[in-house]
């Protein structure tokens, strides 16, 4: 299954459609811009200079949840120990597309943490978490616009509830039982 590596995306950039969200991070190592990310938690020590900010982490669709949904994207790098921004919906731009066959094919949250892959998990145990679609295939200009706000369903099987618009025709709830 192809997935965007780091080594892949040339001079990226994004638009978030919100200010964004500050948060900490929760990874042994940065996160990088547009990666997937979910809350892992709140920083409790009382003694750093985050406490109180949401932590975050590379979000994996084979993972067990909370880490199996995405809930934001990262819209500036955030160093290791650091704190950056997140959102819940951006354009990443300068993204390698090439994988995808054409424009408007979707985006899904891969089996490898904190990437995007073109084709739908499809493990007995993955999420399936449609993010949005490509608008722009190139190999180094590409364009992908990404919400990640929709709720997930579990289990592979749900790909068939998503609509081609990318819009949900199925369940809105997170259901580990469909």
């Amino acid at each position: 299954m192809p997935t965007i590596l780091a080594n892949d995306i040339h001079n990226r950039s994004v638009e978030p459609r919100h200010l964004g969200l500050s948060v900490a991070n929760d990874f042994a190592g940065a996160l990088t811009l547009g990666m997937p990310v979910y809350v892992s938690g709140v920083v409790t020590d009382s003694t750093s200079k985050f406490f109180g900010m949401l932590k975050v982490n590379k979000a994996d669709s084979n993972a067990t949840f909370p880490a199996n949904i995405a809930t934001h994207i990262v819209i500036e790098t955030i160093a290791q120990n650091g704190a950056g921004r997140v959102a819940r919906a951006a354009t990443l731009y300068n993204v390698d597309t090439s994988a995808w066959a054409s424009v408007g094919d979707p985006v899904y949250v891969s089996t490898t943490a904190g990437l995007w892959s073109q084709t739908a998990p499809s493990g007995t145990d993955a999420n399936v978490q449609r993010c949005g679609y490509v608008s722009v295939k190139s190999s180094t200009v590409g364009t992908m616009v990404l919400d990640v706000s929709a709720a997930p369903i579990q289990g592979a099987s749900t790909a068939t509830l998503l609509a081609a618009d990318n819009t949900w025709s199925g369940t809105n709830t997170y259901n580990d039982a469909v």
